[in-house]
């Protein structure tokens, strides 16, 4: 069984399914997640792109 991404407690159970994955309840915190769900934020990801290679670029200067 997984564990909660919220406070890392066993006591979860399965509550169904979402997006085609299984979705689990924490009997702890109550939080609702699902297994493997690594959802990411695009323009998060674009800024830690554009900050790699501005750091890349900074680097090659000095």
């Amino acid at each position: 069984m997984p564990v909660c991404k919220n406070c890392k407690s066993e006591l979860v159970v399965k509550n169904g399914f979402v997006r085609g994955k299984q979705r689990f309840l924490c009997k702890a915190c109550g939080l609702n997640f699902a297994e493997g769900d690594a959802r990411t934020n695009e323009k998060t990801a674009a800024k830690k792109a554009m900050c790699v290679i501005l750091y890349s670029l900074g680097k090659s200067i000095f």
